[in-house]
């Protein structure tokens, strides 16, 4: 667990979500006892619950236990600990469930998967970050589309997310949804994924 948090902690996608971490003492803790630090998230419900981590180790200035870091990551749900940036995401994952579920059923001769990457995929144009990747395999060959969560229009994060799409369309089509409409059309936005990818597969 430690190798992951670590792992996370350098990841882009988990820095946008780090937690400020003050320190713990244990200096009257017992060798049962963990000294947990403080930790400030953001409590908005679009953020919560956390995946949460913690490096515990024993001190050599004091005696017990103490949590030397700690580091939380927004999940989808308590039972779903996929990460996620943003209630945008984690609406988008339940909608292509669906996806992958009706595309199970039409293409039986298939099989396909949804990843959700925590680490920066390398391209030969720099790193990105898909916020979902779909993957299917079909007659011993795998293909592979990007799914993209559009939450905002404002110029600096569409040119950011410009440069960004190039270099995912290395990994396969991009598709995007848009965030703003889920809440009058959640099932529409994930129809049209389900529809794009159908097309390229029959």
């Amino acid at each position: 667990c430690s190798r992951a948090a670590t792992q996370l902690a350098t990841s882009s996608r988990s820095a946008e979500a780090r937690p400020t971490v003050a320190p713990a003492s244990a200096a009257n803790s017992s060798p049962r006892d963990v000294r947990v630090p403080s930790i400030r998230l953001d409590s908005t419900a679009s953020r919560c619950p956390y995946l949460f981590f913690g490096v515990v180790a024993l001190t050599t200035r004091r005696r017990g236990f103490e949590c030397l870091r700690a580091w939380a990551q927004p999940i989808v749900w308590v039972h779903r600990p996929v990460p996620m940036d943003s209630d945008f995401e984690r609406q988008a994952f339940g909608t292509l469930t669906t996806t992958l579920w009706m595309l199970d059923r039409e293409f039986p001769d298939a099989e396909f998967t949804m990843e959700t990457p925590v680490f920066d995929i390398d391209t030969k144009q720099g790193p990105c970050l898909p916020d979902f990747l779909i993957h299917a395999r079909r007659k011993g060959e795998e293909r592979t589309w990007v799914v993209e969560v559009m939450g905002f229009d404002r110029p600096n994060y569409l040119a950011g997310k410009e440069v960004t799409h190039g270099r995912m369309e290395e990994l396969g089509p991009v598709l995007l949804m848009n965030g703003k409409r889920f809440a009058a059309g959640l099932t529409s936005e994930g129809r049209k994924m389900t529809e794009r990818i159908r097309a390229e597969l029959e």
